[in-house]
Order: C-alpha cells, then structure tokens, then sequence
C-alpha cells in the first residue's frame, strides 16, 4: 500500500488527539473519545448526541465540521430544553 495514497485517504480527517487540542479548554481526549462512543446525554429527555466519528484500521478520527456540528447539536438542545422550563 501507498503510504501517499493512505495520507490523502484520509485528509480532512482529525485524530482524538488533535480534536481535543483544537477546543476551547482543551477536554482529556478520553472525553472525546466518550463523546463519540457514549454521547452526552440531552437534557429532558431519554436521547444521546454523540460526536460523529470513524474507524479506519485501528484509528478512530473525527472532523473539525463534525465537531462543530455536536457542539451546535448540544446546543440547539439545551436552548429547546430550557425554552420549555420556561414555558411552564
């Protein structure tokens, strides 16, 4: 195999590693990985966000937009979560 072909594979593409390195307060990549694998659980209800991610070989990685997307996702549940506290 190509070690060229496997670099280009896979651009665009981020490590656990480097993701937690890319946020704000840098979280333990042992987060990152829970995140991906277990979720974070959404306020209100019995539902999981979990941040979007693949295997390949032996790596897990992530995106920097798949992060930005679960940062969002959280986001936009928490906002629905607490709009509804506020209705009642």
């Amino acid at each position: 195999m190509n070690i060229a072909a496997t670099d280009s594979t896979l651009s665009g593409y981020i490590d656990m590693a480097t993701a937690a390195k890319t946020l704000p307060n840098r979280p333990h990549i042992a987060t990152i990985w829970r995140w991906a694998r277990r979720g974070v659980k959404v306020r209100g209800r019995d539902e999981r966000i979990r941040l979007r991610h693949v295997r390949i070989g032996g790596r897990v990685l992530t995106t920097a937009a798949w992060l930005t997307e679960f940062g969002e996702t959280l986001a936009q549940a928490d906002a629905a979560h607490f709009a509804f506290c506020g209705s009642e």
